[in-house]
């Protein structure tokens, strides 16, 4: 799985390029990306749907973070563009295991408190307090 952290504040971006089609619509594919494309019937949603793509390939994506390559021309045939990273989905999209963990009572408000800010179901800060005890 890619390594991103919940909550970075600077957006991540990985470049894409947009082929326009004979019969309309885009095709999509990110070159630093293998196995990562996709289309749509015309550009907002051609990025609509590569946003939606990026975060589930990365979110399965084995091994470290694919480096992006500093891209300059595609030729006459495409244009590249920056697809955001949707970080929501991308931790939505990752493969879990569902356990039942007693938390103590002092600890439930300020989650409580977290998910109405960030609009998070569920307790998504309890595998990252994991990963930083097992690091």
């Amino acid at each position: 799985m890619a390594q991103i952290k919940r909550g970075q504040t600077k957006k991540q971006t990985c470049l894409a390029v947009f082929h326009p089609e004979e019969e309309g619509g885009y095709f999509v594919n990110f070159p630093d990306i293998a196995g990562c494309f996709t289309e749509g019937d015309d550009r907002e949603k051609a990025l609509f749907m590569a946003t939606d793509v990026l975060a589930l390939r990365l979110a399965h994506w084995e091994g470290k973070s694919p480096r992006p390559t500093k891209h300059k021309k595609v030729g006459p045939w495409g244009e590249l563009v920056p697809v955001p990273l949707d970080q929501k989905l991308f931790f939505k999209c990752q493969p879990r295991t569902t356990i039942n963990a007693t938390l103590p009572t002092d600890l439930t408000p300020p989650l409580d408190s977290y998910r109405a800010k960030t609009g998070e179901d569920g307790s998504p800060p309890l595998p990252e307090g994991a990963r930083l005890i097992l690091e």
